[in-house]
């Protein structure tokens, strides 16, 4: 009994981390205003992130073109590329076209982001409180990852589908949280003065470690009609827990674990 004591007292003092995998799903509504009726994107992904107090990693589901990581390291984003396949058809043009691309090598690309919001696309971070990355992973830090940045003072927290959030210059949000020390959102209102622009809501909650988890959530995030101005839905995401408990401090990959990539 003592020895378990010691051992549990041990394990609240070191920095704790909880893994967990998701299945989510985004629904885009893409294509030209006048298109009738417009395009839909649908997309189904498993990801996998461990998440810490004051530290994140976020791994989607390897692609056929690669596989990416994005660690959150409480100063830094660390971003983590292993490129499995070119992206064409002419294998032969790409390679000549782009040289320092390379089959099977890992590439590190480090990201100054003190505040652990989402830039999780080197060539889209155009400075500190803006954030970047594709839709799906910033659909999946909200839910999982978003608990460093909510806490920080003067957030300004991002709708998940940038290019439509980056056409208003007024924005403020209702937030709520759950009340432990991570502090992940049970709701989120965004507005661009008095319109809604981005509603998520958590349907149910897990704990581990004493921090709690959505067990489901849902998303859906509106866009003006500049022809008709009508504002209509422009993009819709949902997630479900698949796995979680107890994880490790994650890291940026080894050079054996790279060689092993390659």
């Amino acid at each position: 009994m003592l020895s378990l004591c010691a051992l549990f007292s041990f394990r609240t003092a070191a920095a704790q981390f909880v893994e967990l995998t998701a299945d989510i799903q985004t629904v885009r509504w893409a294509g030209p205003y006048n298109q009738k009726p417009p395009s839909v994107q649908t997309r189904n992904f498993t990801v996998r992130c461990v998440v810490g107090a004051n530290s994140w990693l976020i791994e989607p589901e390897a692609s056929a073109i690669a596989r990416d990581a994005w660690w959150f390291t409480g100063s830094n984003i660390v971003a983590y590329t292993v490129v499995r396949k070119y992206p064409s058809e002419r294998v032969e043009l790409f390679e000549r076209n782009h040289p320092e691309i390379v089959v099977g090598r890992g590439y590190t690309n480090i990201i100054e982001a003190r505040d652990g919001g989402p830039r999780l696309a080197a060539a889209l971070t155009v400075g500190e409180g803006v954030p970047a990355g594709s839709a799906q992973l910033n659909v999946a830090w909200l839910a999982f990852c978003s608990g460093p940045f909510l806490r920080t003072e003067g957030r300004w927290i991002p709708a998940p589908s940038i290019e439509q959030a980056t056409l208003y210059d007024t924005y403020s949000d209702t937030t709520t949280t759950f009340k432990d020390g991570l502090g992940l959102p049970i709701s989120i209102e965004l507005y661009s003065t008095n319109q809604p622009l981005c509603h998520y809501r958590t349907v149910g909650s897990t704990n581990v470690l004493g921090w709690d988890f959505p067990l489901e959530f849902y998303l859906a995030q509106y866009r003006q009609n500049y022809q008709t101005r009508v504002w209509e839905v422009h993009m819709t995401a949902s997630g479900k827990l698949k796995t979680i408990g107890p994880g490790s401090e994650p890291s940026v990959p080894t050079e054996a674990q790279r060689e092993d990539e390659k």
